[in-house]
């Protein structure tokens, strides 16, 4: 009977002792694992927010260079109004390019309400045949500047053509 009672006692010892470890390890442990994986859930959700604003800055780089491209295009639809002087440069290349005789007898500003951005009128006065004066023509109405053909007086001088030209240029 002894035998079975020291059994006995020693199933109670171990028992506590279980318990015991339950209580003062286990569950101990379980709280900081708990607490950990909360930690690395949160860790987790701020990783990914973190991408998601990387990628939207990487857009926003793309965005940036593409609107920037844009933007230098715009520009250059433009003439520079203080000093227009690569404008004029343009028109009486054309102008020899196109066979052309050209004199620039002025150049005015104007501002309208009506109109978003201030503009320069070129009035001149170009020499040339009709198939040179209609080329030239067409190559500033398809240059790169923003241009408006205001007034246009042709007249017919023996085989060539005598035309006063007034263009709006917009500029910057």
């Amino acid at each position: 009977m002894k035998f079975n009672k020291d059994i006995i006692v020693l199933l109670g010892i171990i028992g506590v002792v279980i318990l015991g470890l339950m209580f003062l390890v286990i569950l101990p442990l379980k709280d900081e694992i708990r607490e950990s994986s909360e930690q690395f859930s949160e860790i987790k959700n701020n990783l990914a927010l973190l991408e998601v604003k990387t990628e939207n800055i990487e857009e926003i780089k793309q965005d940036y260079q593409s609107f920037r491209t844009d933007s230098d295009k715009i520009n250059k639809l433009f003439i520079d109004f203080d000093a227009p002087l690569e404008f004029i440069r343009f028109l009486e290349k054309n102008a020899e390019d196109s066979g052309l005789l050209i004199k620039i007898s002025s150049v005015s500003s104007m501002e309208n309400e009506a109109d978003f951005w201030p503009s320069l009128i070129f009035q001149m006065t170009l020499d040339g045949s009709s198939s040179d004066f209609l080329r030239y023509i067409q190559k500033i109405e398809n240059s790169p500047y923003l241009i408006e053909i205001t007034n246009l007086s042709v007249r017919k001088v023996e085989n060539k053509v005598k035309a006063n030209l007034s263009i709006k240029v917009y500029a910057k």
